[in-house]
């Protein structure tokens, strides 16, 4: 008996806190300082040079390394030259094509389909990386400058300036 009033003793030292315990106090949360920064290039840069090959990028949340599903927003410039359509297969997220795609004037919605099976759930700063080759057709603008380029992934958003060389 006394064996047990020992055990029961000791247990609730360890899993009673003492009267004069100190409260915890709550850590301020831990954000990326650079999430929405947003960055844009032309290659060729030239102005009026079609086709060109346009990467666009963005800091984001990433679950697991990868784009989470939903749907992404281009705006490209209303300068920029865009043909009737673009080919789905000539646009890449992180390197892999969008499960779909849509294109309104000079907005392209692309949409990114939920992982098969299961992830992992760790959502970490990241970074999307969106690649459209010269087979869309782009073209950049005809007078040389500084063009707005923006992209709303998820609940962030970022504008970058596409330079354009004379």
């Amino acid at each position: 008996m006394r064996t047990c009033a020992a055990a029961v003793a000791a247990a609730a030292a360890v899993f009673v806190p003492a009267a004069g315990a100190a409260t915890p106090v709550p850590i301020a949360p831990i954000t990326p300082g650079d999430e929405g920064a947003t960055t844009a290039v032309s290659a060729p840069a030239g102005a009026a040079a079609q086709p060109v090959q346009l990467t666009v990028t963005i800091k984001t949340e990433l679950q697991c390394g990868r784009i989470r599903a939903g749907s992404i927003l281009v705006t490209l410039p209303s300068a920029m030259r865009l043909g009737a359509s673009i080919p789905r297969d000539s646009v890449t997220l992180n390197g892999a094509a969008p499960a779909s795609m849509a294109v309104t004037g000079h907005i392209v919605a692309l949409k990114v389909a939920p992982k098969p099976g299961i992830i992992c759930d760790v959502i970490g700063p990241g970074v999307i990386r969106i690649v459209f080759a010269r087979s869309a057709g782009l073209g950049n603008p005809m007078d040389a400058g500084s063009y707005a380029v923006t992209v709303h992934s998820g609940t962030v958003s970022g504008t970058a300036h596409l330079s354009i060389t004379a």
